[in-house]
């Protein structure tokens, strides 16, 4: 939300998010999963107003106040109702990758086609993509 609490910040560590109440995805949520495996025995305690299973969901209850959400940067459109900054910790940086594969023979020409548009995709975004 503009003007928040963490509003003209650049950049912030999950410490300084964990002390203000937050929104979050379910437990079973794999968002949620890599969080909590990443940040380990000692983080903060999390408080919780709610959690949801629909990080759209997440993203307007954020929108309206409820509480601070970390979520991917896509997640949020641009021009929108919120203040966003990056996490500082290098967890919170994740890399994916496209893997695909046939034991037998080529790949077929629909996965071939596939992979060379999302590679397109993400180059143009100014991501960069593994070889």
């Amino acid at each position: 939300m503009p003007g928040g609490v963490l509003a003209g910040r650049t950049a912030v560590t999950y410490s300084e998010v964990a002390e203000h109440p937050l929104v979050g995805l379910d437990a079973g949520s794999s968002l949620r999963r890599w969080i909590e495996r990443h940040l380990g025995p000692h983080a903060p305690v999390v408080r919780h107003r709610t959690t949801v299973a629909d990080l759209n969901i997440l993203v307007a209850l954020a929108a309206a106040g409820v509480g601070l959400a970390v979520v991917p940067r896509r997640a949020v459109a641009p021009g929108s109702a919120l203040d966003v900054c990056a996490l500082r910790e290098p967890w919170a940086r994740r890399h994916h990758l496209l893997a695909w594969g046939v034991k037998d023979g080529p790949a077929s020409a629909a996965a071939v086609a596939l992979a060379e548009h999302l590679r397109e995709a993400a180059l143009a975004d100014g991501g960069s993509v593994g070889g």
